[in-house]
C-alpha cells in the first residue's frame, strides 16, 4: 500500500511538471556529465550508444550497461554508429590493415550480444583515405555504408541475415565524397557528396534509383562546406554547411515529393563554425558548433524556425557530434559524454570504501550508475541517483582483488549503505632512499628490521607490507644522517625519502 501511495505522488508530480514544459516548450533542463569519453553518439528509443560504451532507459531513467566487445584500431568518429529499434550498428577501420569490419549487434531481451561482422578487405591507397565505416546507417531494412570516398555499399537482410544488396558510386574522375552523411526518411535514402556541395535522394523501392541531387544553394557561401551534416523527420529536412561561420538549409517535400528549399538558418554568432552536426527529432532542430561549444535549438514559430535555446560545454569538442531523441541528448566528448534529459527527483546514496584492514581507501573509483564517483580521504562517496533508481554499485582500485558491490532496489530517499570492502593483492610496497653525502663514506648503510636493496652507492630500495607502520632507520657505524628517521602511518602507495650523510 506504501509503494502504490509513493508511486500515485510520483505520478501526480511528473504530471504537474509535464505540463509545466508544455507551456514553457522547454526541455532538457537536466545536464549529466558521463565521465565516458567517445567521438560519436547515438540514441534511439530506450538505447543509446557512445563509441562503445552502451546506455539504457530503464523505468524512466538511464543507466551505464558497460562497453559493447569493439576493438577499433581507428577512433569511433562522429558518424560510425547507428541505431535503430533492436539493432546497433558500428563501424571501424583499420589503421594498419586492410581488414575493416561492421559489427552489429541485435538485442535479445535485456542484452545485446554480437549477431553479424561485414568484413572487407579493400586495399587503400593510403591509411588516410580509408573511410570504410566512418558512416553508418542501420533500420530495419536497409544497412548502409562508406567503403571508400567514391562508394557506400547497401545492406539488405534475407531471411534472417544481411546480404549484399548494391554498392553506390560515384563516377570515376568526379569530385566529392561520398557518404559523408547518410539518413533515411520513409522511401527517400539520402546520401551527402562531400566536397561536391551536393546530396543525392536514392529511391529505395527503386532500386535505389537516382531521383534527385540537391545542390548547394547560391545564398550560401563557396567556403561551406554544404552536405557535411544532414537530418531528416517527417516532410522536414535539414543539411549543413559547416565552415566559417557556417548555415542551415532547411527543405520541404512538395506534393511531387520533391525537396525544396524552405528557409536558410543562419549562424547566431559571427566567430562560429555551425553546422557540425544536426538533428532533428520532435519537431525541433539542433545544430552544433564546436568552435563555441555550443549545440542550437530552433522550434517552428508561425511556419518560421526560430532560435528558442542553446547549450554550452565546457569540453573542447562541445558540440562537434551529438543525437537527439524523445527528451535525450547524448553530445559525444573526447573525455567525457554529456546528457541531457528532462528535469528529474534525485536522491542521494552515501557509502564507505575500506581495504581488508579496516582503514578507508582514497581515490577509489564506484561505479553503477551514469558517472563514477571517487572516494575521498575519508574514504566516502556520494552519488545522486533518480527517485525509483535500482541498480549496483560497485568498487574498484587497482591492484586491489575483484570488486565489491552492493545492490539496490528501488532507491525512494538519501540512502546510507553498508562498507565496501576491497582486498589488496598488489605484493609489497616500493619505497626508495637516497643518501647525500658529505664526505662520509655510506658503504655500511644498513636499515633496521626492513627489507632493503642497495641498487647504487646512494641508493635503496625499500619493501614494505601493505599496511605496514613504523620507523626507517638507516645504520652506519661512520655516518650519522639527517633526519635520522621517518616514519611511515601506512604503507599504501611508494614514496621517496632523502637522507643526509655526514661523519660521525
Amino acid at each position: 500500500m506504501i509503494m502504490k501511495k509513493l508511486l500515485l505522488i510520483l505520478a501526480c508530480i511528473s504530471s504537474n511538471v509535464w505540463a509545466e514544459k508544455q507551456n514553457n516548450d522547454d526541455s532538457y533542463n537536466r545536464s549529466l556529465t558521463l565521465n565516458k569519453g567517445a567521438f560519436t553518439a547515438s540514441v534511439f528509443g530506450n538505447t543509446a550508444v557512445a563509441g562503445k560504451h552502451l546506455y539504457e532507459k530503464e523505468y524512466g531513467h538511464w543507466t551505464y550497461k558497460g562497453e559493447l566487445p569493439i576493438y577499433a584500431q581507428k577512433r569511433l568518429v562522429a558518424k560510425s554508429v547507428s541505431i535503430h529499434q533492436h539493432l546497433i550498428a558500428i563501424g571501424h577501420g583499420s589503421l594498419f590493415t586492410e581488414n575493416n569490419k561492421i559489427s552489429i549487434f541485435k538485442k535479445n531481451y535485456s542484452s545485446w550480444p554480437y549477431q553479424w561482422d561485414i568484413a572487407h578487405e579493400i586495399p587503400q591507397p593510403s591509411n588516410a583515405s580509408n573511410l570504410f565505416g566512418e558512416t553508418v546507417y542501420i533500420d530495419n531494412d536497409l544497412l548502409a555504408f562508406t567503403v571508400s570516398s567514391k562508394q557506400v555499399d547497401i545492406y539488405t537482410p534475407v531471411s534472417g541475415k544481411w546480404q549484399f544488396n548494391r554498392s553506390l558510386r560515384l563516377p570515376d574522375g568526379t569530385t566529392g565524397d561520398l557518404g559523408t552523411d547518410i539518413r533515411r526518411e520513409g522511401d527517400d535514402l539520402f546520401v551527402s557528396v562531400f566536397k561536391a556541395n551536393r546530396v543525392n535522394v536514392y529511391s529505395i523501392s527503386n532500386e535505389f534509383m537516382l531521383t534527385q541531387q540537391i545542390q548547394r544553394p547560391n545564398d550560401i557561401g563557396v567556403y561551406q562546406s554544404f552536405g557535411w551534416s544532414l537530418d531528416v523527420e517527417d516532410e522536414v529536412l535539414a543539411i549543413s554547411a559547416y565552415g566559417y561561420p557556417g548555415n542551415v538549409q532547411i527543405y520541404n517535400k512538395d506534393t511531387e515529393g520533391n525537396w525544396t528549399e524552405n528557409q536558410l538558418l543562419y549562424s547566431p554568432v559571427s566567430d562560429g563554425y555551425f553546422g557540425h552536426d544536426v538533428e532533428l527529432s520532435d519537431g525541433q532542430l539542433f545544430v552544433g558548433d564546436d568552435e563555441n561549444k555550443s549545440i542550437f535549438q530552433y522550434s517552428q514559430v508561425n511556419d518560421k524556425w526560430s532560435l528558442t535555446n542553446i547549450k554550452r560545454g565546457t569540453s573542447s569538442d562541445f558540440g562537434y557530434a551529438f543525437d537527439v531523441e524523445d527528451g535525450a541528448m547524448f553530445v559525444a566528448g573526447e573525455t567525457n559524454i554529456t546528457l541531457f534529459t528532462d528535469d528529474i527527483f534525485e536522491v542521494e546514496i552515501h557509502g564507505r570504501v575500506l581495504d581488508h584492514l579496516g582503514t578507508p581507501l582514497s581515490d577509489t573509483t564506484v561505479s553503477g550508475y551514469l558517472s563514477d564517483a571517487v572516494t575521498d580521504e575519508s574514504g566516502l562517496f556520494r552519488v545522486k541517483v533518480p527517485v525509483g533508481w535500482s541498480g549496483t554499485l560497485s568498487a574498484n582500485k587497482l591492484r586491489f582483488s575483484s570488486t565489491d558491490e552492493i545492490t539496490l532496489n528501488w532507491v525512494s530517499q538519501d540512502t546510507d549503505v553498508s562498507d565496501l570492502t576491497l582486498k589488496y593483492e598488489g605484493g609489497d610496497i616500493r619505497y626508495s632512499a637516497y643518501f647525500y653525502d658529505d664526505m662520509c663514506s655510506a658503504d655500511d648503510i644498513q636499515f633496521e628490521n626492513i627489507n632493503s636493496r642497495k641498487r647504487s652507492p646512494n641508493y635503496f630500495s625499500i619493501s614494505l607490507p601493505y599496511g605496514w607502520s613504523g620507523e626507517i632507520r638507516p645504520v652506519s657505524e661512520h655516518c650519522q644522517f639527517t633526519p635520522e628517521s621517518v616514519n611511515v602511518d601506512y604503507a599504501l602507495q611508494g614514496d621517496i625519502f632523502i637522507f643526509d650523510a655526514s661523519e660521525r
